[in-house]
Formats: C-alpha cells, structure tokens, sequence
C-alpha cells in the first residue's frame, strides 16, 4: 500500500443530485456489494466505541456503557435478547457506541446513515 498521504483506493465522485448518485451506484447493485454510510469521509473502519471523543478506548469503558444500556433498555423491551450479539445489535441500532460495524446491502440506507438520519 502506498504511503502518499493523497492515496486512496476507493474512486471519488461528487454527486450533484439524486439521479446522479442512482446513476453513479447502479453498476454496484449487483447482491455482491456492502455499503457503509459514515457522516464524514475521514472514518476509517473504526467502530463507533473507538471514535468517542476525548476519551482513549478502554474495554472497561465499552463494557460499562454496554451493560448501562442492557440495564436502561430492558423495561421498554417486549423481549428479551437472547445473547450479547442480540444486544450488541440493538444498542448499535438505538446509538450506544459498540464494536460493531454498520453496513447494508442497500445503497439508500447507506446514504441515510452518511447524512446522520
């Protein structure tokens, strides 16, 4: 991999409009591409608990917001999740800073995602 700071792997396209953008994905809606929607082209592929601001990563951090959530969330649940994949997949989904890392088979969702909705 080069070390030229203006490197990159991935091609660059501005796009102007919504038929622009549905041009410019339509030869990557083929079942075989993933799309990850990111509020800022300066994400690498960190997960949201890496990239908290002003605070260095700890598990024991990531592990006392986990089990916050679990704690909070549990009386407005109609079920119970089943293990901490399930749960991990829920407080990623309500914005609890997890592990794991957003990604679609839809572009749409995607572009939802990268403007913060």
């Amino acid at each position: 991999m080069s070390t030229d700071k203006n490197y990159t792997r991935w091609k660059r396209t501005r796009i102007n409009n919504w038929l622009h953008f549905q041009t410019e994905i339509s030869a990557h809606l083929n079942g075989r591409s993933f799309f990850r929607g990111v509020t800022s082209v300066r994400h690498n592929l960190t997960p949201s608990v890496g990239r908290v601001r002003d605070l260095d990563y700890s598990l024991d951090f990531e592990m006392a917001v986990f089990e916050q959530f679990k704690r909070e969330a549990l009386p407005y649940l109609r079920s119970r999740p089943n293990d901490d994949w399930e749960w991990l997949a829920l407080a990623q989904h309500h914005g609890v800073p997890t592990r794991l890392l957003d990604w679609s088979e839809s572009p749409y969702v995607a572009v939802l995602r990268g403007l913060g909705q």
